[in-house]
């Protein structure tokens, strides 16, 4: 008897065992058992300070949900500042936030705003953006969309021509116009000439041709940032010594040659320059300073150059604003009625003599000028003859 009791407690130890030994092999195969997770290689802790090392990484992190190992750090790269733009005075402003002044709603300078120009290259254009004025921001260039946006009519005369002027060249990207220019140069009358200019926006690029007797055959190309950053010209005869009618050259823009032609830069022509000259006397003048001089308002009235009355804004330029009128002087911008772009600009020194007159007609816009516009080996290349058969 006592036998038997024997035999039946070594039975139940060897199936409580055989039971243990059965749980022990399921766990490791789910590794959930004790001896398997003391097994595993233990997860490395990182110490993390107040201060961001410096190698700027983001810490792993386990799998709160199955415990898993966490996967591989992951780098953290910072993004670049945004760059700043200051003011030049010979280029246009750029930047990429318009502050409006709390005060009155107007910034402090007008600009074009080129926050998604790309690096200049062979085959780059830049896409046209919102062009601000003292005003707000007035249109923006899409599809060569002409139609400037509505904008809010102002009880001032002079702010409602000029932000009717800057709505409009915020929806041209390009145009072609023609030009009559009378210069003193140096306090010497140059002869009129009457010349075809081609403009566009982005990246800068402007054509000049001579289509009058004065420098006919005279051709001149600029595209800032390429071709070296150069004028590039055919020369008309008696422009450069010993060289004939038809030679190419380059010049730079502040070349000797290049500021004895003419009062202004390249990179000055076209009407944004001039139109944010008058927005920096206008921005003075409503805060009550006056450095870059007063604008005056005038109706539209009839004038000899044109058959129809037009409207004007007549800028009180102080001394030493412009270099080309280094003892002042007084500016006349009469404005087309239909596109409000400027159509004649008439410039008097301290003397009240006549040192600027630039008019213009037959605007051509919206136009598509592309890369060949501008590009003087396209333009000036000799066509090759034709060869004819072989005998």
């Amino acid at each position: 008897m006592v036998v038997g009791n024997k035999w039946q407690i070594a039975s139940a130890m060897l199936g409580i065992l055989f039971i243990n030994g059965c749980g022990q092999m399921m766990a490791q195969r789910n590794g959930t058992g004790s001896n398997v997770a003391m097994q595993r290689p233990a997860m490395r802790m990182r110490a993390v300070s107040a201060e961001p090392g410096p190698e700027l990484r983001i810490p792993s992190a386990p799998n709160q949900n199955t415990g898993a190992p966490a996967p591989a750090e992951v780098s953290l790269v910072p993004l670049p500042p945004i760059p700043k733009y200051n003011q030049n005075n010979s280029d246009l402003v750029r930047a990429n936030n318009a502050v409006i002044n709390s005060s009155n709603n107007i910034p402090e300078n007008p600009t074009i705003n080129t926050a998604n120009q790309v690096a200049l290259g062979a085959k780059n254009v830049t896409k046209a953006n919102n062009l601000m004025s003292p005003f707000g921001v007035l249109g923006v260039s899409e599809n060569n969309n002409t139609t400037p946006k509505p904008t809010v009519i102002s009880t001032d005369p002079i702010r409602n021509l000029y932000h009717k002027t800057m709505a409009r060249l915020a929806t041209l990207d390009s145009y072609v116009v023609r030009l009559v220019r009378k210069e003193v140069i140096n306090n010497k009358k140059k002869p009129q000439e009457t010349l075809l200019l081609k403009y566009r926006k982005a990246p800068l690029s402007i054509y000049f041709k001579w289509l009058d007797s004065e420098g006919i055959g005279r051709e001149v190309v600029y595209v800032e940032g390429l071709y070296e950053n150069k004028i590039h010209t055919l020369l008309a005869s008696g422009d450069v010594p010993f060289m004939p009618a038809g030679k190419r050259m380059a010049f730079a823009p502040d070349s000797i040659l290049v500021r004895s032609a003419s009062r202004h830069n390249i990179k000055d022509a076209g009407f944004v320059p001039l139109v944010e000259g008058l927005g920096r006397a206008i921005i003075g003048q409503s805060k009550g300073d006056m450095r870059f001089g007063t604008v005056k308002y005038t109706a539209a009235n009839k004038r000899p150059e044109f058959p129809f009355p037009v409207e004007s804004l007549e800028h009180f330029i102080p001394v030493g604003v412009e270099n080309e009128l280094p003892k002042g002087g007084r500016r006349v911008v009469c404005f087309d009625p239909q596109s409000s772009l400027p159509m004649l600009i008439i410039t008097f020194d301290e003397n009240n003599q006549e040192v600027e007159y630039y008019k213009y007609d037959r605007f051509q816009f919206p136009t598509r000028l592309d890369e060949n516009d501008f590009n003087p080996d396209y333009l000036w290349s000799k066509p090759k003859l034709a060869s004819g058969p072989k005998l």
